[in-house]
Parts: structure tokens; sequence; C-alpha cells
């Protein structure tokens, strides 16, 4: 069987051993080596004793386009009883498309617009956040426009995606590869739309479905950038920015993707918008008040007062829920401040460390009272985790 210089690279022994390994060590990161199996129940360790076998058993795979086993689905419970659906592949074709996505990326990283911030190395959904702050402080006279694309890789269409892989362009080998996955299905239903998320390479596609409108609009504006399905443009004039929405939304209806805004007018730099879970206001940034209602709700869930207990109990589990257990809030409070480190707000902050006070207290008397606070505070030997204290001395260095 003839096949294209790329496909060769992509079924070489040494590019499906390298991207074995990646696989491995994403997996063992997160602990999920032997949780996380697809539809043929076989995790890491089935492999392990016999590497030569499976890779070379891979490379066969790759080589004659071996379907792809359908991914088995998993719901995620979020705040509010909402929950998220998480896609998981098998390992032998978590393995693949690794091995797909080491070749191709270097092909689409030459294709992608400079104002792209996700999957890619070295531009990352941080150093986007960090250009914005910058361009955010010396343009307060700006206007912005905020959008996002409502379930994004649930709405790419593949016909579409399937011809623009093909303009890229791509050997027909290659892209009868990726139909493979573009084309793949949930063991629970057969969708026509949408490309299945759980691994690098859907990412990829994920990326050059916008790049046509990436590039359209970068040139009209003083700062555009995307990370993923979110959008954010600056510029000088309000009238650019109004341009640019009527082109984005006659350009994503041509994609079959539905484009939400943030407000429905083109607004003032200085008022109220999120992007990449930050808030932007009066040259201020903070955390994203979703965010935080989030992370006070967990909080509280650890801290639900017990009436059964003795008040000397509550003060013992007291001290060992906000400082020894696993998921302490300590160690909450140090993790979250860490995930929002462009964070400055020194209001919202105190707020946020009140709010905390307010569950410690209820934690032991039930009600929350000035009195109850000084009375817990006489009560104990230990300082109380303060959300604004350790932000203070994480980025400021100090000591308060």
């Amino acid at each position: 069987m003839n096949h294209s210089r790329l496909y060769k690279q992509i079924a070489d022994k040494k590019n499906v051993l390298e991207a074995y390994f990646e696989v491995v060590d994403r997996l063992d990161k997160k602990v999920l080596s032997n949780k996380l199996s697809g539809q043929d129940k076989a995790v890491l360790e089935n492999y392990n004793f016999n590497i030569n076998k499976f890779i070379n058993a891979i490379q066969d795979e790759l080589q004659n386009k071996a379907p792809i086993i359908q991914v088995i689905t998993k719901k995620i419970p979020k705040p509010k009883g909402k929950h998220r659906l998480i896609y998981i592949y098998s390992i032998r074709d978590r393995i693949k498309a690794q091995a797909i996505f080491n070749v191709l990326e270097k092909v689409f990283e030459k294709k992608y617009s400079k104002n792209l911030y996700s999957y890619r190395r070295n531009r990352s959904a941080n150093t986007a956040t960090r250009r914005l702050i910058r361009k955010y402080k010396e343009a307060q006279k700006n206007f912005v426009l905020v959008a996002d694309i409502k379930d994004y890789t649930d709405t790419i269409d593949r016909k579409i995606l399937k011809l623009k892989l093909k303009n890229v362009p791509l050997p027909q080998d290659v892209l009868e590869l990726l139909d493979l996955f573009i084309d793949n299905t949930t063991l629970t239903s057969s969708i026509q739309t949408g490309i299945l998320q759980g691994i690098p390479l859907i990412g990829l596609f994920a990326n050059y479905y916008l790049t046509d409108i990436d590039k359209i609009i970068q040139e009209k504006v003083d700062l555009y950038m995307r990370v993923g399905d979110d959008l954010i443009l600056i510029d000088k004039k309000s009238s650019n920015l109004t341009l640019c929405k009527k082109i984005l939304l006659t350009e994503t209806k041509k994609l079959k993707l539905t484009l939400k805004f943030q407000h429905n007018e083109v607004i003032l730099i200085t008022k109220s918008f999120n992007y990449l879970g930050y808030n932007y206001c009066d040259n201020t940034i903070g955390i994203k008040q979703s965010s935080v209602t989030s992370f006070i709700s967990r909080i509280k869930s650890n801290l639900k007062y017990n009436q059964y207990l003795s008040e000397t109990t509550r003060m013992r589990k007291l001290y060992h829920i906000l400082f020894r257990a696993e998921n302490s809030v300590d160690k909450q409070i140090s993790e979250f401040l860490k995930s929002h480190g462009f964070a400055r707000n020194d209001k919202q902050m105190k707020l946020i460390s009140q709010k905390l006070y307010t569950q410690y207290v209820r934690y032991i008397y039930k009600n929350y009272t000035p009195r109850n606070h000084r009375k817990l505070l006489q009560n104990i030997s230990y300082k109380l985790p303060s959300f604004y204290k350790r932000n203070i001395k994480m980025y400021y260095g100090k000591k308060i």
C-alpha cells in the first residue's frame, strides 16, 4: 500500500512510541491511568508488559485505517444541578490520535492566525490574558466587543470541516485517517454533527475551523484574540467593532455556528466585561463573579453546621477541615488564587474573605453575628485562612 510522506511520518514507529509515552504521562499526571477506560475496557496496565507488541499493533491499525472504537460518555456534576459531558476514547485510539497530532501540529501552526491562543505551544490562555491586560491598561478610551460560540465543538459541521481540511491542503490518505475521528460517534448516540472532545486532535480541528474568520477580523481592529470559542475585539472606534460584529454574525452563520455577544451593543472598555475567567471594570481586574460564587459554594459544602456535635467537637473538626483535610479550605484558597493569578481587585478580595469568615462562624455557632465572630477568634489558637491576606502574600510578598 502506497502512502504519502506525511502519512508515513504519522505511522512511523518512533512517532507512535512518542505518542504512547505522551498519553501515559498525561494520564499519570491526572492519576487517571487505570480509571478512564474506553469501550474496550482496556487500561494502560494491560499493555505495560507488552509495549513493543502494542506499538506494532497500533502501527498496523494506522497503516490500515482501522475503525475507531465508539466513544464512551460520562457526566461530571457541576453547580446548580448541572453537568458536563466528557468523552472517553479507548487507550489505543488516544495514542493514534496523539501520533497524528504530533505530525500535523507543525502543518497547522503555519496556517493559524497569530492571534489564536488555544491548544498551541507557548500561546496559552495565560499568554492571551497578559496581552489583554497590557492593552486594557493603556486603552481606557477604547471600545470592546466580547463574544463566544454556543456549544462550539458540538455544533461544528463535519462536511464543512472536511472541506476546510482538504484545502489545507492535506494528502488524501491523511484526510481519510482524519475522517475516522471526525465521523466517530458515542456508544449511546449516532450524532451526525459536532466533533467529540477528549483528544488533542479535536483541539486542532476546533482551532482551524475558525482560522479564516480570525484572519479577516484581525486586520480590522487594534486588538483581536481568540481562545477556543471565546473572542475579544478592542478598537479606538466603536464603528469598527460594529462592522466586525456584522461580519462575525455573517461568517459564523455560514459555518452553521451560533454566536453570542456579552453585551447587545459595543461598550466602552471602562464598563464591566468578562473574559477568560476575569472581570474588567473601571481599570480594575477581578475574578469573574460566577467563578467566585462557585468557589464559595464549594467551601459552604465543606462547612455545614451539625447540631448533633458538641461545640468542642465542632471546634476540633473545624481545624481539620481548614488545614488538615485532603481538600482543605486552606488548600482550596491557594489553588483558586493560583488559577486567577492576574486578579488585583482588593475590594473583591476583602469581600470574599468576609464571606469565608461567615462560613467559619456558622460552622461553629450556626448563625453569623459580629459577636460570634469575636467569640470564635477568642476560642482558637490559630489564624483563620484569609482569602485577602493570602492574595497579598502570594502576589505582593507582604504579610498582614
